[in-house]
């Protein structure tokens, strides 16, 4: 057996987040609604989001609370539903479209997104809460040590499994979103690749406790296999979303081209110590081979990790080269004890590649669902209806949102994309 670093680093990225804009529901609904109950309602729809938004826009670290900020989600969505459900049967509340929501795109947090729509909000308050969970993954991976190893590692494994089970609702919850207004990162197609990806993370951990812990190789190397083909299908689907205008992407690419050479080299490195015990007659020189090219892989990554530190917002070079330090240093002390192997023992030729074996996925997403609507709309539901039967269509103006910056802003259409300072909106794509 080769010898393996006790405790690898994992980098994982750190995304921007979305900002949202603050909404008084109260102000929002000021003509209509006049009653003390229906009022109170809203009083309190506004407390609960702006304590979410608390939790969502500070930069979580390795001692912040998911269970807080899973328990405020899932308070506000409870309240925020009785826009969007009816209370008796789940049937379209006809309020969904009553209050306008601003936030901001991910790649560009200058651009924001601004919609009549609560649907959209539920959205974007689960794609906030799945992104600072990773960012808190991210923060944990910097905090393992060989003491602390096991316990963090688990830490981290549930965290990334939980934002995995947020996004799997999202993918859900955006399928309900109409209009070409919805930002590319809630589209429901780049919800599931992102969804992959944090399944990809997850296996990442995973790998690294079963090096840890000494597992058998082949069993690393199939591990290894499944997160290569993940993050190689996320590499090579933004390709295609790069061609589009204005959509950057260009450092999440470079992170996925790292991780995907990474564990191709991971996957070479075990199943080359897997199959130079197994197959007597060709593994030892398969082995070397595939250790080689795994080597060349990983020492030509500099490049890669450099563009990918460069690129907005910048990423602290140090951290993706000491995890492929690791690597490295293992993959070089393995090649060299297979070559030595076999130049002395089994003189295989060494020009033959391995195959690598088909990927197995220990990772799912652990359940989140949808709180239930809460019960006091059982009571209200009829009064709000009542308000709005003789409403008229809701406007973007400072009357009625008293967070807009200009007073003389007007929504010509209640589904329109708004930038600041920006005349055509600007694709954006997830992380």
């Amino acid at each position: 057996m080769f010898e393996e670093p006790e405790v690898a680093p994992i980098h994982f990225y750190r995304s921007q987040t979305k900002t949202g804009k603050p909404v008084n529901f109260v102000n929002w609904l000021s003509k209509e609604i006049k009653s003390e109950g229906p009022r109170a309602q809203l009083s309190l729809l506004t407390q609960q989001r702006a304590l979410l938004l608390d939790i969502l826009h500070k930069n979580p670290t390795a001692t912040s609370s998911d269970e807080q900020l899973i328990e405020a989600l899932k308070r506000y969505l409870s309240l925020l539903l009785g826009f969007i459900v009816h209370p008796n049967d789940g049937s379209d509340s006809g309020l969904r479209k009553r209050i306008s929501f601003s936030w901001s795109n991910i790649i560009d947090p200058e651009e924001k997104t601004t919609v009549f729509d609560a649907q959209f909000d539920v959205c974007s308050v689960l794609l906030t809460a799945t992104i600072w969970m990773i960012n808190k993954a991210s923060s944990l991976a910097q905090t393992v040590t060989q003491s602390n190893a096991d316990q963090v590692h688990k830490e981290m494994y549930h965290l990334l499994l939980k934002a995995a089970g947020v996004c799997q609702e999202l993918e859900s919850q955006s399928s309900k979103l109409q209009g070409e207004h919805i930002p590319y990162e809630l589209k429901p197609e780049l919800v599931k690749v992102m969804k992959d990806m944090i399944l990809a993370m997850g296996q990442e951990v995973t790998i690294q406790r079963a090096i840890f812990k000494k597992n058998k190789s082949s069993l690393i190397a199939k591990l290894a296999v499944d997160v290569h083909t993940k993050y190689s299908t996320f590499y090579y689907g933004l390709n295609e979303f790069s061609k589009t205008p204005g959509a950057k992407v260009h450092k999440i690419r470079s992170y996925a081209k790292y991780k995907m050479n990474i564990y191709e080299a991971v996957a070479l490195q075990y199943h080359g110590d897997h199959i130079s015990v197994a197959d007597k007659e060709h593994g030892a020189g398969q082995a070397v081979c595939g250790l080689e090219k795994a080597k060349s892989m990983l020492t030509n990554l500099d490049e890669v990790i450099t563009s990918y530190a460069d690129f907005s917002p910048k990423t602290d070079p140090k951290i993706p080269m000491k995890e492929l330090e690791v690597f490295l240093q293992s993959i070089t002390k393995s090649l060299n004890s297979k070559k030595l192997e076999n130049d002395h023992l089994y003189f295989q030729s060494t020009d033959d590649l391995p195959e690598l074996p088909q990927g197995i996925q220990l990772t799912e997403p652990e359940a989140f669902e949808m709180p239930p609507l809460d019960d006091t709309w059982n009571s209200l539901y009829d009064e709000f209806k009542s308000a709005f039967k003789d409403a008229s269509e809701p406007k973007l103006d400072n009357k009625n949102d008293n967070e807009n910056d200009n007073e003389n802003e007007k929504e010509k259409d209640k589904n329109e994309t708004h930038k600041d300072n920006k005349k055509h909106a600007n694709p954006c794509l997830i992380l």
